[in-house]
């Protein structure tokens, strides 16, 4: 798999770092050999994603449209969490986004099993692939952390404040971690 020409051509331009997780301007973002996935690429809905470009763009679209799903509660949530908007308590909040972020994974989890499926080997030599994965599974980690955390104590953050700094650090890194989970997406076309 190789990223958009032009992001790729920005990106190995002007940040050498991108580099080193293997996106070159005219080369495929694959920095080891094509690691073998036996079967799964032969399963009949991969040969069909593979083979049928509009059912590949529709798995594509319910994908990013899970993403946004996910995305936008959880954006919401953690600018709360900073500070912004402090006239709606961070419960009330919660009770009413965060359900939505979960649905969203039922959107997201299946059709992106399908489209690696369908690209399994592509996917596993491709670092920002590995990029995406750690930082999704990082930001689950996060969100466990964070619930069993800071937000058990909740129900005593003074309304109309900015809640304690454990809540305000997890809130940053999820933030910074689910729009770098986003950027990873979008250079993996």
């Amino acid at each position: 798999m190789q990223p958009h020409p032009f992001a790729s051509f920005l990106l190995a331009s002007y940040h050498p770092w991108i580099r080193r997780l293997g996106v070159r301007v005219g080369r495929p973002a694959l920095t080891t050999e094509v690691v073998p996935v036996p079967g799964i690429e032969a399963l009949p809905f991969a040969v069909a994603l593979r083979e049928d470009g509009f059912l590949l763009g529709c798995i594509q679209a319910v994908h990013l449209i899970g993403v946004a799903l996910l995305a936008g509660p959880v954006i919401a949530f953690d600018l709360r969490l900073l500070g912004l908007n402090k006239h709606i308590s961070v419960e009330h909040l919660a009770r009413h986004l965060l359900p939505l972020a979960v649905a969203a994974l039922v959107l997201i989890v299946p059709t992106g099993l399908a489209m690696f499926a369908a690209h399994a080997p592509d996917y596993l030599a491709n670092r920002i692939f590995a990029l995406k994965m750690l930082l999704f599974f990082l930001g689950g980690v996060l969100a466990i952390v964070f619930h069993t955390g800071p937000y058990r104590s909740v129900s005593t953050w003074p309304a109309h404040t900015a809640p304690p700094w454990p809540a305000r650090a997890c809130a940053a890194a999820s933030l910074g971690g689910w729009c770098a989970v986003i950027v990873c997406g979008a250079l993996l076309r």
